[in-house]
């Protein structure tokens, strides 16, 4: 039988995991502003991390992310040039992410 504080435990590991996954595809695949690999910027796309974790637990479809992605790049970062195939495959990987994580 699992103990609450072993389940509270599970769950907050369970959460950081899904966070670092989703930071890593927004980072490493999304990346708007061409972060790249400067640590020190890392976190620059954690303010999107809560909005994408509640479509994914709404089970948004993939256009629905890609717009979500798409209105950023462009309304929150000026972003004029967007590649909507680019972000159908990060909007696929995002829902890869949640899948995996029986959210």
């Amino acid at each position: 039988m699992i103990k609450n504080r072993d389940l509270k435990m599970i769950l907050k590991r369970k959460s950081k995991n899904i966070i670092s996954s989703i930071r890593s595809v927004l980072v490493n695949d999304w990346d708007p502003i061409e972060i790249g690999d400067n640590s020190n910027l890392f976190d620059e796309y954690d303010s999107y991390i809560g909005p994408i974790i509640t479509m994914l637990r709404q089970s948004s479809t993939i256009e629905e992310i890609v717009a979500f992605l798409e209105n950023t790049e462009r309304t929150k970062m000026g972003i004029s040039n967007v590649s909507v195939k680019r972000l159908h495959d990060v909007a696929t990987k995002l829902i890869n992410v949640g899948g995996k994580s029986n959210m």
